[in-house]
């Protein structure tokens, strides 16, 4: 079947070579085996920053071909549209420029990108709390109310994580990689957002300023209590599930840059 490429509303495909966007590379930012993020400089002279997806295995490749079915849309589908509803619902997400799903005859998924305009000076929250930057206490307030409204309009993120927020040096945030996110009624229950929070904010604790808890809650909306508390909102099998991706997350973060 090939190429199905995709421009975001109101927007126009790139200039294409051999079906990816066509430009210079600029840097690599990621580059690992199912994933190569690179900054391009692209030939109609936008700049970009270009996600690619790969599936150098079997198994992966059927997960692909099927998610139509049962397991949702393929990646690059699925993270530009998750990007557009929460750009449409007023979050601070960072709305893609174009997409493309490369398929078999068969429908299974070869490969697959999608493109995201670059942000000049843009700096992932990690990159920042890594370089131990000072961020006020307003911005952690600002932050939690950012994570209310992804909540209040219905959207588990499920990957809610320092490294899937872009910050402008002005500070203006950027959600990117909703790629799992699920759309549930409006607003979130409890559980879910109790999660998300988990997720993201526990493995952070040693880059955490003492103050940055504290203003998230009263941005978000909620009672002070201990950050460690969110365990004993969560039932027992989501806690198991968190306590899985929290430890991950935990790992990923130790590990030597």
């Amino acid at each position: 079947m090939g190429w199905k490429h995709h421009a975001a509303p109101h927007g126009t495909l790139p200039q294409l070579r051999d079906g990816f966007p066509d430009g210079t590379v600029r840097a690599t930012l990621v580059d690992r085996p199912t994933v190569r993020v690179q900054q391009l400089d692209l030939a109609d002279g936008r700049r970009g920053v270009l996600k690619r997806y790969f599936f150098p295995y079997w198994s992966q490749r059927m997960r692909a071909l099927h998610r139509h079915a049962w397991l949702g849309l393929p990646k690059p589908v699925n993270e530009a549209r998750n990007l557009l509803r929460l750009s449409a619902a007023g979050v601070p997400a960072l709305e893609p420029m174009a997409w493309a799903v490369k398929t078999s005859p068969l429908g299974i998924v070869r490969d697959g990108w999608l493109l995201l305009p670059y942000l000049d000076g843009a700096r992932t929250l990690e990159q920042v709390l890594r370089a131990h930057t000072t961020l006020p206490e307003a911005f952690w307030s600002t932050l939690g109310a950012e994570v209310r409204r992804v909540h209040d309009v219905g959207c588990w993120y499920r990957n809610l994580a320092a490294r899937n927020l872009l910050l402008t040096p002005e500070l203006a945030l950027h959600w990117i990689d909703p790629g799992k996110s699920q759309w549930l009624r409006a607003p979130l229950d409890s559980s879910r957002a109790a999660a998300d929070l988990a997720v993201f904010l526990i493995p952070l604790q040693p880059f955490l300023p003492p103050g940055a808890w504290p203003a998230f809650q009263r941005g978000y909306g909620r009672p002070p209590a201990p950050l460690e508390d969110l365990w004993q909102e969560l039932p027992r099998d989501l806690r198991r599930r968190c306590e899985h991706w929290v430890r991950r997350e935990q790992d990923r973060l130790a590990a030597p840059r």
